[in-house]
């Protein structure tokens, strides 16, 4: 099991073991190079930089091989969210060794265009269900990563600012103790999340997902991949689920999945109409668009957008963008104008279908 291979980062009094204090005691400069101490999936300290979004799909949407990507890094010791960047190192991780990050490769395949044509005309095939559970376990995978980094990030600041010291404030020393108790929880969450992924992995259910899928038509601007929570749905006990953002191949077409486990699929389908991503919700197109990028912004930590558009959206709009990106990495914020947030130039098009044949789970 995959939860046996990899250290918690937090012990039952919810302070950090001495294994991952000595990655990230040193400061915040330390942690540019820093990674997890093993593969997530064998366990061999010979862990590499995997990519998240596959090169071929950042390559579409990007200029001489360059994405405008958001993600969390560090520049001067300060977090840096947005810039220019290679694909060959945008939406990388570090979680895997070289033979695991191969098992990937099915992944790396996959055309979501022609996938949700084949998923409303018939039942996928064993292959193609693997390619897609690939796809969303690799993301799962890296939020593993990404949940170690926060930790590692807020070890080396609480660190800097030092212990509470006598006549310090209440508020200040409730606000470090409920920091540290929301990583614990976001850490407990997604580990259980990836345990029942890391279960269909090993058994070979490679269909045992639950996958909803829309088309934006227009010009592709977006290519993104993330686990995120559905805890808007169930704040105590969320859910989790994958959403997916792939410029098309050949089309001017970008296509959207959202695909969760099973005991999350009712939670999802929620999600999705709460938050007017499904389209049989009429509406505004624009203010569709706008309220799908807000939540795409609010949800994914691993964002790549062209940059022809980023350099035609306004000066106002690329600086809200980034704030609420930037905001939204530790906790969900509301922008004060949602619809400079677009981060798609037209409608969509089309209806969320689950997989045809497939009956939703009951939970």
């Amino acid at each position: 099991m995959i939860e046996r291979s990899i250290p918690h980062p937090l012990t039952s009094s919810g302070a950090l073991p001495s294994s991952v204090l000595a990655v990230t005691a040193a400061s915040l400069a330390a942690i540019r190079d820093w990674r997890l101490p093993g593969c997530l999936m064998c366990g061999s300290s010979d862990v590499i930089k995997s990519h998240t979004i596959s090169k071929n799909v950042l390559q579409r949407i990007a200029r001489r091989s360059q994405v405008w990507y958001f993600g969390m890094g560090l520049k001067d010791r300060e977090l840096a969210v947005g810039g220019l960047l290679a694909t060959r190192k945008a939406s990388i991780f570090q979680g895997l060794c070289g033979d695991c990050d191969q098992l990937f490769q099915p992944a790396d395949t996959i055309d979501f265009h022609q996938l949700m044509n084949t998923m409303r005309e018939r039942e996928l095939t064993l292959d193609e269900h693997k390619s897609v559970f690939l796809w969303n376990y690799r993301a799962v995978l890296r939020e593993v990563c990404w949940k170690y980094l926060h930790i590692a990030i807020g070890d080396a600041m609480l660190r800097e600012t030092g212990p509470p010291e006598a006549g310090m404030h209440l508020e200040d020393i409730f606000h470090r103790w409920e920091y540290q108790k929301m990583l614990a929880s976001a850490w407990l969450t997604v580990t259980r999340t990836l345990t029942t992924w890391s279960i269909l992995y090993e058994s070979g259910n490679w269909s045992g997902v639950y996958v909803r899928s829309a088309r934006l038509v227009g010009e592709p601007t977006v290519a993104a991949c993330s686990l995120f929570s559905l805890d808007d749905i169930h704040p105590f006990h969320p859910g989790h689920a994958v959403v997916t953002v792939v410029p098309s191949r050949e089309e001017d077409t970008t296509v959207l999945t959202w695909v969760a486990l099973p005991e999350d699929a009712a939670d999802l389908d929620q999600y999705l109409k709460r938050h007017h991503m499904l389209t049989q919700d009429k509406g505004d197109p624009d203010s569709i668009r706008a309220c799908i990028s807000r939540q795409l912004l609010q949800d994914i930590n691993c964002l790549a957008i062209a940059p022809d558009y980023w350099g035609r959206l306004p000066e106002g709009s690329q600086r809200l963008i980034t704030a609420y990106f930037q905001e939204t990495m530790f906790e969900a914020a509301t922008p004060e104008d949602v619809e400079k947030l677009n981060l798609f130039p037209s409608a969509l098009r089309g209806a969320t279908n689950p997989s045809p044949g497939r009956k939703r789970p009951t939970v």
